[in-house]
C-alpha cells in the first residue's frame, strides 16, 4: 500500500531550485514499489523535500518534510515473539532492547495479522504495545521496527537512511496516510486512525469518511475536531465508520483495553472509547447497525465457554452476549468454530437455551467529564453511548449533538456516571438501524441509573420502549416516548 520513497524521474516532478532559499527542489511519492532513488540524492544539497503523496502525487501522507540529520536505524525484537487476535500486545521472549516509542511495524516482513506501520505506544522488557490491534493470532522469531512511522517521519531511499521529518501539518488523518472515500473507497484506515489519535498532536477532522475494522482510542485530554456541518447538525463532515460488510474486508471486531490484551479489555465493545477530559466535536461515528445474532447455545454452570452454538456466521471477538444466567457486560474473547468463550463465567443452571449477541457501541466513556458537542452525530450503535460500564465516569456532558437509531438502549448511563448534562440534544428512534436493522423491541432513549442528571432543550423521541427511564435503587421512574424541557 505504502510508505518508502521514489524520485519521479521526469522534468515535472524533479524540480532544481536555489538550495540556499531553504525551498523543496524535489518531489518523491511514498510507496512500496522500490527505491530507485533517495530523496537526499536528488535534493542538491537543500535539507527540505516536498513529498507529493502515498501513492500519487497530491495524495494522502504528502507535505514538506525537513532532514533531520539522524540515521534511520532499525530495531528488532528478538529472540520470539507472538501476539492474539484482538489484542494490541506483542509478548517478546528475547530483547525489546532499541525499540522506542514512536517506531513502527516495518514493511517486507511475514507477520501474520500485524499491519505495516501499526506504531509502538509503549515499550517493556518483554511487551511491545501497538496502537491498533492484530487482526489474526501469530508468531515470528523476530519482529523489525523502523523510525519510519507513516506520518511524521520518514526515511530516506540509500544504502545508510536518514530520517526527515514532517515540517508542514495538516493534523488531520491524511498526514498519517488515511485514505478516506467510506464504504465505497475500499481501504481499512483503522492503523492511520489509531496512529494518528496517538500522536501528540492537535487532531483535526477533515471532510471525509473513513472506515475502521477495530476499536480507536480518544486518550485523555485529547480534543477530536471535525469541521463545520453542512447543515449545522446531523449530518458531520468528518466521520468513522465500522465496517459491517464482508464483501469490503474485515468488519468491525475487538475491544479496547489499556494493557492492549483480552485479559484487562473493557466490557464493553465501542467504535470509539474516551478516556478523562476526551472530548469530540463535530464527529460522526457510525458503528454499523450490525443484526443482532440470534442462536442457541449448551450452557454450563460456572463455564465461560458457550459451546454448540447454532449461529456464529456473523459473530465477533467483543460483541455483547446477553442470555438467561450471563452477567451483565460479558462479551465474546474467542470463537473456534461452534465453540464461544466468554470474558465472565454463567452462573445459571445450564444446559441449551437462547442467546443474543450484539454489535458494538458507537461511543464508550471510560473516563470523567468526556464531553461530545459541536453537532457531532452518534449513529447504529448497539448502545450509541454507554457511560458508567467501564468505572466511575462522572461529568459527561452531552450537548447539541445527535444520537439516533441504535439498536438497544439509545443513550445509556448506568451506576458510576453521575453528574450527567444533556443539554441541546436529539436522541432518537432507539431500537431500529437507519438501514431498518430491528433490535431491542424495548429500547429506551435515555437510561439513567445513578444521581444527578441534567436534560433540558433536546427531545426524546420514537423509542421502541420508553424515552427516559430513571432508575433509583430499584424504583424505576420513566417518561414514555417523548421528553422534553423548555428552555
Amino acid at each position: 500500500m505504502r510508505f518508502r520513497l521514489v524520485c519521479w524521474i521526469s522534468l515535472a516532478l524533479c524540480l532544481t531550485v536555489d538550495a540556499h532559499a531553504q525551498t523543496p527542489n524535489f518531489w518523491g511519492v511514498k510507496t512500496i514499489i522500490g527505491m530507485s532513488n533517495s530523496l537526499r540524492s536528488n535534493s542538491n544539497g537543500s535539507p527540505f523535500v516536498q513529498v507529493a503523496g502515498y501513492n500519487s502525487q497530491g495524495g494522502s501522507g504528502g507535505g514538506l518534510f525537513y532532514l533531520t540529520g539522524n540515521l534511520c536505524t532499525y530495531a528488532t525484537a528478538s529472540g520470539g515473539a507472538s501476539w492474539s487476535q484482538g489484542e494490541r500486545a506483542i509478548n517478546v521472549l528475547g530483547s525489546t532492547s532499541g525499540v522506542l516509542p514512536g517506531m513502527s511495524v516495518a514493511p517486507g516482513q511475514t507477520l501474520t495479522g500485524l499491519k505495516t506501520y501499526d506504531n509502538v505506544v509503549a515499550v517493556t522488557a518483554s511487551t511491545i504495545l501497538l496502537a491498533a490491534p492484530a487482526t489474526a493470532p501469530g508468531s515470528a522469531a523476530s519482529v523489525l521496527f523502523t523510525p519510519d512511522n507513516g506520518g511524521s517521519s520518514i526515511c530516506d531511499g540509500e544504502p545508510t537512511p536518514y530520517i526527515y521529518n514532517r515540517a508542514t501539518f495538516s493534523y488531520g488523518p491524511k498526514d498519517w496516510g488515511a485514505f478516506g472515500g467510506g464504504l465505497t473507497g475500499d481501504h481499512d484506515d483503522t492503523v492511520p486512525l489509531a496512529n494518528w489519535l496517538n500522536a501528540p498532536q492537535p487532531h483535526v477532522g477533515d471532510i471525509d469518511r473513513y472506515v475502521v475494522t477495530a476499536p480507536l482510542n480518544c486518550s485523555a485530554n485529547t480534543t477530536i475536531q471535525g469541521p463545520s456541518n453542512v447543515s449545522g447538525s446531523g449530518s458531520p463532515l468528518f466521520s468513522i465508520i465500522a465496517n459491517n460488510d464482508s464483501t469490503l474486508g474485515p468488519v468491525f471486531s475487538g475491544q479496547w483495553s489499556t494493557d492492549g490484551t483480552i485479559l484487562h479489555q473493557n466490557v464493553t465493545q465501542a467504535v470509539l472509547t474516551g478516556d478523562k477530559f476526551c472530548r469530540i466535536s463535530g464527529v460522526g461515528i457510525d458503528a454499523g447497525g450490525f443484526v443482532s445474532v440470534l442462536g442457541t447455545g449448551s450452557f454450563s454452570n460456572n463455564s465461560s465457554t458457550i459451546n454448540s452454538v447454532t449461529n456464529t456466521a456473523n459473530l465477533q471477538i467483543g460483541n455483547t452476549v446477553v442470555a438467561n444466567g450471563v452477567p451483565p457486560n460479558t462479551t465474546v474473547s474467542t470463537i473456534v468454530g461452534a465453540t464461544v468463550t466468554m470474558t465472565q463465567n454463567y452462573t445459571g443452571s445450564g444446559g441449551i437455551q437462547s442467546v443474543t449477541f450484539y454489535g458494538p457501541d458507537a461511543f464508550d466513556v471510560e473516563g470523567r467529564r468526556v464531553a461530545v458537542d459541536g453537532f457531532s452525530a452518534l449513529i447504529n450503535g448497539s448502545h450509541n453511548l454507554d457511560c458508567g460500564d467501564n468505572g466511575p465516569t462522572g461529568g459527561l456532558q452531552l450537548k447539541d449533538s445527535e444520537f439516533i437509531s441504535s439498536l438497544s438502549d439509545n443513550v445509556y448511563l448506568t451506576s458510576g456516571c453521575s453528574n450527567a448534562r444533556l443539554i441541546g440534544d436529539i436522541i432518537s428512534t432507539a431500537g431500529v438501524s437507519t438501514n431498518g436493522t430491528h433490535g431491542d423491541p424495548n429500547a429506551r432513549g435515555v437510561v439513567f441509573q445513578d444521581k444527578d442528571i441534567t436534560i433540558a432543550d433536546g427531545v426524546i423521541e420514537q423509542s421502541n420502549g420508553t424515552g427516559l427511564a430513571e432508575y433509583y435503587g430499584d424504583n424505576p421512574k420513566s417518561v414514555p416516548l417523548l421528553w422534553w424541557a423548555p428552555p
